[in-house]
């Protein structure tokens, strides 16, 4: 566990009525969430439930409304995506697009709200530019003056995230990319220690393209590791993975969360991989958290033992339990 934030509070994150809105439609409506610090959740929902969302207000990249119920209004600088997009489509003007903004170990980090998640441009405090955009997402701790305010996204420790996709650098080699960004005297003993753990030592030298689907993303976890962060974020890393690859990589996850001890938030669609990994397993649906698990079972779990949580989970998704997923 990360040492820069001694235990200050009981949570890693919490959302107190987080509500967001895209061009008139509300994704999130005014949801309530805790994770406690170094617990393992998974968030299971239909394609465009809000999950993904939710992971990139926790993790810095996305802002929620200003509280309301009465209409939609953005937190003040930051104009929703529906006027952002009609103004892109009427005049073509950086000075239209949507910024946010964050802190990356001291320095202001200026997000792109129109591009991709991860791209991020990273300015010294003098206002120099202090590198290329990074497909690592990393977030010092945001301390709110009112983590009980409805509206409110409270995450006191660092940030990490790893993707779908690993999102490395196809110019620099492992041990590069997993360096990517980390600032301290000891960085080079850090990213071997993390490819140890990752399995990848042999790998360090080796280029992107010439990894498999498994072997990146355990890069990408090695990257988001060597941070310490007190949040892992992780936005559905295996529904790119081949059936034998996600279960060893469900391994490797355990591993490293019971080494780090991380708080964990895995958005997937896979009810058997959220029912194996997770203490407690989380359903949005209609803007909230619809359905809320907890597992008391140790790991390794066995199948057989989840059958009535799954077909539960799989009714609160929509379907019927007595349908293999």
């Amino acid at each position: 566990m990360a040492d820069h934030d001694p235990a200050v509070s009981a949570h890693a994150a919490r959302l107190r009525g987080v509500r967001r809105t895209f061009a008139g439609r509300q994704v999130l409506a005014g949801v309530d969430l805790t994770i406690a610090r170094g617990e393992f959740v998974a968030l299971l929902g239909r394609s465009g439930s809000g999950k993904s969302t939710l992971l990139r207000l926790l993790a810095g990249l996305d802002f929620p409304d200003a509280h309301s119920p009465d209409h939609d209004t953005p937190v003040p600088g930051f104009p929703d995506r529906g006027s952002r997009a009609q103004s892109s489509r009427n005049q073509s003007s950086r000075n239209h697009r949507g910024y946010g903004s964050a802190r990356v170990d001291g320095a202001s980090t200026r997000v792109d709200l129109d591009r991709d998640a991860t791209d991020i441009e990273t300015r010294e405090p003098d206002g120099e530019a202090r590198g290329q955009r990074s497909p690592t997402v990393e977030r010092t701790p945001h301390l709110t003056s009112a983590p009980d305010r409805p509206g409110t996204v409270d995450v006191p420790g660092r940030v990490s995230v790893a993707f779908q996709d690993a999102r490395l650098l196809p110019w620099r080699r492992v041990a590069h990319n997993v360096r990517l960004g980390l600032r301290r005297p000891d960085a080079d003993e850090v990213v071997e220690r993390a490819l140890d753990e990752v399995g990848l030592t042999g790998h360090r030298d080796a280029w992107p393209l010439t990894l498999s689907g498994g072997e990146a993303q355990r890069v990408s976890l090695a990257r988001a590791l060597v941070r310490e962060p007190d949040l892992l974020l992780l936005d559905e890393p295996f529904g790119a993975l081949d059936a034998l690859t996600r279960l060893s990589m469900h391994r490797l996850v355990l591993q490293l969360w019971q080494h780090h001890a991380p708080a964990v938030l895995l958005v997937t669609h896979d009810v058997d991989e959220a029912l194996t990994l997770a203490d407690r397993v989380l359903v949005l649906a209609d803007g909230r958290i619809a359905a809320e698990h907890a597992i008391p079972l140790s790991r390794p779990r066995r199948r057989a033992d989840l059958t009535e949580l799954r077909a539960l989970v799989l009714d609160h998704l929509g379907v019927s339990g007595r349908v293999v997923a």
